[in-house]
């Protein structure tokens, strides 16, 4: 009698998709941030208000396998990581003035978000994660 090999699940996420999952996450997490403090310092609705609910909306189309979510996630992280590489290189040159503390914090932050970012995309692009999207 011979007994069958379970097949693996394709529900299981790869973990290049949880990474960006991860990813969402972060974003959502400073979003929120910044968004409650803003109302309790000044009483205002902060900008990145209007962003979280769409990252909300990615980060579901991600978690059900949406290819529109897929594809935006990619493009969105292509669009951010240039657009916070385009922060690195205004504080590493100086062109805002201020401190050279303040520059040294906006280049590390978008440093780091940045590279947040490329993660993403890189992940997303890995064959485990196309294959979860059915994009092989």
């Amino acid at each position: 009698m011979t007994t069958a090999i379970p097949e693996t699940r394709r529900s299981s996420m790869p973990a290049s998709v949880a990474i960006a999952a991860a990813v969402l996450i972060l974003f959502l997490a400073l979003f929120a941030l910044e968004v409650s403090d803003s109302w309790v310092a000044d009483g205002s609705l902060a900008r990145s208000a209007f962003f979280f609910p769409p990252t909300v909306v990615l980060f579901c189309g991600l978690l059900t396998r949406r290819l529109w979510a897929w594809w935006s996630i990619r493009v969105l992280t292509l669009l951010g990581t240039m657009w916070f590489a385009f922060w690195v290189v205004v504080s590493a040159v100086g062109w805002f003035g201020g401190e050279a503390m303040l520059r040294v914090w906006i280049g590390g932050v978008s440093l780091w978000l940045g590279g947040s970012l490329v993660v993403c995309f890189q992940m997303l692009g890995r064959p485990a994660a196309r294959g979860y999207f059915n994009r092989s």
